[in-house]
């Protein structure tokens, strides 16, 4: 299903078509009223949006009540840009306009559907779109979805091959306030949804989607804290009980799989390694190995999911010159 905004305003299209799942533009009076727009605009403002959407269909709607009036302005919104679709509403004088204007070229919306038979009559009569409405029967205490789903399988039972110039009636979803609305139009098989800027931030979000980030974030903030915390520093640390020894920088393992650790040798620095995941270092107190150098033990041990060490994977010792 395509995703269409229902709205005149600049930026919330220009939004929307940065998101690269908008379709098309549909407006109506009421929304370009909301916009503060002037009559005087009304044209400037239409041609803007069909050159923002850059060949995706912009519907721009007359307000003559004649046919004859209808099929003027018409030709004259279609003559403003190649995009723009003329969007009528459902009545006697717009099926006749209608009529004239699609074996003249010009794309339909037909607007303001309620019933099957107002979209079967609009599609006969050369309607590129026609546009059932699905809110307005919630606001009344109706069920605008099964009245979708009627529209959607007639139009669908029919080849409208001939009917105008694309042979085809694609059915655009309005009126729709809830994601929900989106959903059961997709499920039923509408070919457009053309949904308000809100409602289609709804349709964005999701509470366990929100709730999902912050666990990750939050996961991903210990990660980042336990690198900080695991580089190892130049320092001191305990050589016995009685003293004190510098020691260099960790260089790095040699693996000896499966070699034990003695038991005497009491672990004195205890640290995460940042380039080794989830492994824990323990470097244990240092024995003498001859007059001049002291046998430094380290072993390391993967963490379990709680943090705590496992067993030994593997060790080394180093050997490293007394200080004086």
């Amino acid at each position: 299903m395509k995703f269409f905004i229902d709205t005149a305003d600049l930026d919330e299209i220009r939004e929307a078509l940065s998101w690269g799942c908008l379709a098309g533009v549909t407006t109506n009076p009421s929304l370009y009223a909301r916009t503060g727009g002037k009559l005087a605009d009304f044209e400037d403002h239409m041609v803007k949006i069909a050159k923002m959407c850059d060949g995706l269909p912009v519907s721009a709607e007359s307000q003559a009540k004649t046919t004859e009036g209808m099929i003027e302005e018409g030709r004259h919104l279609a003559s403003l840009a190649p995009n723009i679709v003329v969007k009528l509403p459902i009545c006697a004088e717009a099926l006749a306009a209608t009529h004239t204007l699609a074996a003249e070229g010009v794309r339909i919306n037909m607007t303001l559907i309620f019933s099957a038979p107002q979209a079967l009559l609009a599609a006969n009569a050369g309607a590129r779109y026609v546009s059932p409405f699905v809110g307005r029967f919630d606001d009344i205490g109706e069920d605008g979805i099964s009245e979708l789903a009627n529209v959607v399988t007639c139009i669908q039972n029919y080849d409208w091959t001939g009917k105008n110039v694309d042979d085809e009636v694609e059915i655009i979803t309005a009126s729709v306030r809830t994601p929900n609305h989106v959903t059961q139009a997709a499920l039923m098989g509408a070919d457009i949804a053309t949904v308000p800027f809100g409602a289609l931030k709804k349709c964005l979000k999701h509470p366990l989607t929100d709730q999902g980030m912050a666990s990750f974030d939050a996961d991903w903030a210990k990660v980042v804290a336990a690198q900080k915390s695991a580089k190892v520093d130049k320092g001191t640390v305990p050589l016995s009980t009685s003293g004190q020894t510098r020691f260099s920088p960790y260089l790095g393992p040699s693996c000896l799989y499966g070699e034990k650790v003695p038991s005497v040798w009491r672990p004195c620095v205890c640290r995460r390694l940042a380039t080794w995941p989830l492994v824990e270092l323990r470097t244990y107190c240092p024995i003498r190995y001859s007059e001049k150098e002291l046998l430094w033990p380290t072993t390391f041990a993967p963490l379990s999911d709680r943090g705590r060490t496992t067993r030994a994977v593997c060790s080394t010792s180093y050997r490293m010159p007394i200080r004086r």
